[in-house]
C-alpha cells in the first residue's frame, strides 16, 4: 500500500511468498522501490507518541497482535481523539476503529515510516 501511495507498482511475486510481519522485509521492499525509510521505537499503547510521529512524518506501519489473532502489521494513517484510521493490507480495506479497540491490539515495538 505504501508503494501504491507513492506511485510505485507492487511486487506481486513477492506478495505471494514474503512474510510482511518481518520488519526487515517491509523495509527492504520499500527501499527497493526507491523510498527512504526509517524505523523507530514506540512503546505499546503510547498513542501520543505514535500520533506525533504520524503528524510529523506521515503514516506508519505498526504491529498489532493478541492471543486470539496472532501477529499482523497494519498501516496507521491518522489518530484522532476517538478513532484510528488504518489500512489492513491483508484484506485491502481502510477502516476507522476506536482508540480503545486499537490500543487493545497495538503491540508497540518499532514503527516503520517513509521519509517524504
Amino acid at each position: 500500500m505504501m508503494r501504491l501511495d507513492n506511485g510505485k507498482s507492487p511486487n506481486l511475486t513477492a506478495l505471494r511468498t514474503w512474510n510482511y510481519r518481518k520488519e526487515e522485509l517491509i523495509i527492504r521492499d520499500l527501499v527497493e522501490c526507491g523510498l527512504r525509510v526509517k524505523a523507530s521505537p514506540c512503546a505499546q499503547g503510547n498513542l501520543v507518541t505514535l500520533k506525533r510521529r504520524i503528524l510529523r512524518d506521515g503514516l506508519a506501519i505498526v504491529n498489532s497482535e493478541n492471543r486470539e489473532t496472532g501477529g499482523h502489521a497494519v498501516i496507521v494513517d491518522s489518530i484522532s481523539t476517538h478513532f484510528v484510521l488504518l489500512r489492513e493490507p491483508y484484506h485491502g480495506v481502510q477502516m476507522h476503529v476506536t482508540v480503545v479497540a486499537f490500543t487493545a491490539y497495538y503491540s508497540g515495538g518499532r514503527i516503520i515510516q517513509y521519509l517524504r
